[in-house]
């Protein structure tokens, strides 16, 4: 079961890159993540980290 989280985790968040980098504002992908946008732009800066975007 936490393998299947972890998964849900990684494809949620590559989603949300996907919507930004298609123009999707990050407010926006905040809300249907059910973040804060303060949340949602950590978590995209993280992720972009740490692939070197």
């Amino acid at each position: 079961m936490s393998r299947g989280t972890d998964l849900l985790d990684q494809v949620l968040l590559r989603v949300m890159v996907a919507a930004v980098n298609a123009g999707v504002r990050v407010d926006e992908v905040a809300r249907w993540a059910r973040l804060s946008e303060e949340e949602a732009v950590e978590v995209l800066g993280t992720y972009r980290g740490a692939d070197g975007e």
